[in-house]
């Protein structure tokens, strides 16, 4: 659920889709293009299930080939995950990829127990400790509602929903380490969107815990802009008290975002793409930017932009393997 922009004096808190779709259309960039990245293929063999009575360790990604589901291990071994990643459009994993969430279950990587949980929308943005999952806008016809997933206890917390022009409106955006979530409050204003407050939110009592004041009028140029008539156009969170947010409105600049202080608003750096057309920001992780290329998941290229600007190639699905996961980025299919 998308909320509008604030009108006459009263400020509408709106939703940025932190669930990244591969399909949508990425910014053009430019600079240095990645090499080749390492290839990830199905194994010749039938691998064994993720096992239930031990972990098997962290998770670097999953993918879908020929109807069936994987995983692939830090250390590059692959198991078959029960059932389809591809069904519910709730598959995720966790920026430490500890915690794999598919089907209505909670598979904890690092023992092998899993949970049953019953999320009402579709996974939006993980904490970086990987411990909250952020849920999406759901409607069940009584109004809007948000969730919020405590890996640790297994348990879920609805998010108060936040005042606005909207009957039965809701638009947290991010959580952070602490389990407090992001709203995001945008001025009434023509033209491109370069400022934005921040309002970081209690869920439990829905007390205010701070404001974040975002002026970035001297880091973006042209058009480019934070945010759309459906708010802002995306929001990463990283694991230094930095936040990422996605650019943009500038077919001719090199911006695909800007990364912020998640303690001022002051703008850190800006984060400039690879000269091939396509990247979408999928993660911010201990490395830099996560950034996904392929159409439709097909054959997607992973890779990370640094935050001196190199890019550093993970991974390469091959023709008909379609990509599913990558640690604290949610794909919506």
């Amino acid at each position: 659920m998308f909320l509008p922009r604030a009108r006459s004096r009263r400020r509408t808190y709106a939703l940025a889709l932190i669930a990244v779709t591969l399909t949508s259309l990425a910014a053009c960039t430019r600079g240095a293009s990645p090499p080749a990245d390492p290839e990830v293929r199905p194994p010749t063999g039938w691998p064994s299930t993720l096992p239930a009575d031990r972990g098997v360790g962290p998770i670097a990604l999953g993918y879908v080939a020929g109807g069936v589901s994987y995983v692939v291990l830090d250390r590059g071994d692959q198991y078959l995950v029960p059932g389809d990643l591809r069904q519910g459009g709730q598959a995720s994993l966790s920026p430490d990829g500890r915690w794999l969430l598919h089907g209505g279950t909670l598979y904890d990587a690092e023992t092998g127990a899993t949970m049953t949980v019953a999320l009402a929308a579709a996974p939006q943005s993980w904490s970086p400790n990987g411990r909250w999952l952020l849920t999406a806008c759901s409607s069940d016809g009584t109004g809007s509602r948000q969730q919020l997933l405590d890996t640790e206890a297994g348990s879920t917390l609805d998010v108060p929903e936040l005042p606005s022009e909207d009957e039965g409106s809701c638009g947290m955006v991010a959580v952070l380490d602490d389990g407090n979530v992001v709203a995001a409050v945008l001025p009434e204003a023509s033209g491109p969107v370069r400022e934005a407050t921040l309002r970081v939110v209690n869920p439990r009592t829905n007390d205010l815990v701070r404001e974040i004041e975002v002026d970035l009028a001297s880091i973006l140029q042209g058009e480019e802009s934070i945010a759309g008539w459906h708010g802002l156009h995306g929001m990463l969170v990283g694991p230094r008290g930095e936040l990422f947010l996605r650019v943009h409105g500038d077919a001719t600049a090199s911006a695909i975002g800007v990364v912020i202080s998640a303690e001022d608003g002051s703008p850190q750096r800006r984060v400039d793409g690879p000269d091939d057309r396509g990247w979408v920001p999928v993660a911010f992780d201990d490395q830099g930017i996560v950034i996904v290329h392929g159409g439709d998941g097909d054959g997607a290229r992973v890779s990370v932009l640094t935050p001196d600007g190199a890019v550093q190639p993970r991974h390469q699905l091959p023709p008909g393997a379609r990509l599913m996961l990558v640690p604290g980025g949610v794909v919506t299919v």
